[in-house]
């Protein structure tokens, strides 16, 4: 009886590894790589990539808990040829890096030739557009799949995550904005989400932001949104930072400041 049990458990342990196994191989993800213009293809190039964007697939589809999805990437020989890819609602990263709502597929420029601009930071800055990219793809499989769900609000947002997820988003800008904020002056909308997200980013890191993501893509208004996750007005908001960032400003004069004769 006992030989009869053990039996049973060696098979049903090996039968059930053998079917995870063969789940696991069914669910690797296909990533294709597509050089713009074809003739520009180099295969050591793509196998880099490729391998590239599988591992950041895999990073950033858990970021928004989603299984990892079959992926196009497009590499062109030139920032014109992904500006000419992109419709109305696409976003770029300084035209390196882009996304087409709606579409399996990411715009990222051609690695090979990028050499004289990144110099050795290479595969660190093109592992950034490739972040890009990934996070807007989800953002918007996840949220507004149909490209007629696009709103305005949504590219600023998206592009704002994006840029954060991706190390690229411009944090001087938007602390300069809060530095100079004024609560009669009027701002647009992609200022406004620019400066909560330097605030979120700086104060709470990235995970507090994914974790309020979709608050801010119900409430579709990034005022409200603050409201919702630190029950104070936008104005509130800005001015307490604002206070921090002016105080600092002082104390680096008063270090910098060059001495009296």
């Amino acid at each position: 009886m006992k030989l009869k049990i053990l039996f049973i458990e060696i098979f049903n342990n090996y039968y059930y590894k053998n079917n995870v196994e063969q789940k696991q191989e069914k669910q690797k993800m296909s990533i294709e790589v597509v050089f713009i213009p074809e003739k520009k293809r180099e295969d050591n190039v793509a196998l880099k990539v490729e391998k590239l964007v599988e591992d950041r697939n895999r990073i950033i589809s858990k970021r928004f808990n989603m299984k990892e999805e079959d992926l196009k990437v497009n590499l062109h020989s030139s920032n014109t040829s992904i500006k000419l890819k992109l419709d109305p609602n696409g976003d770029a990263l300084g035209l390196f890096a882009g996304y087409v709502e709606g579409k399996h597929e990411i715009e990222i420029i051609n690695p090979a030739g990028m050499g004289p601009v990144f110099g050795e930071n290479l595969d660190r800055e093109i592992s950034k557009l490739v972040d890009f990219g990934l996070t807007k793809f989800y953002l918007c499989l996840k949220y507004y799949f149909e490209p007629q769900q696009f709103r305005t609000y949504y590219k600023y947002l998206s592009e704002a995550i994006a840029q954060v997820s991706s190390d690229t988003f411009k944090l001087d800008s938007a602390k300069f904005d809060i530095k100079t904020f004024s609560s009669e002056k009027r701002y647009s909308k992609e200022k406004e989400v620019n400066m909560v997200f330097y605030i979120m980013y700086t104060k709470s890191g990235l995970d507090f932001i994914y974790e309020n993501i979709e608050t801010m893509m119900k409430d579709c208004d990034i005022k409200k949104s603050i409201f919702t996750i630190y029950q104070k007005s936008f104005n509130d908001f800005v001015e307490q930072v604002q206070r921090e960032v002016i105080e600092e400003a002082k104390k680096l004069q008063k270090v910098f400041r060059p001495g009296r004769r």
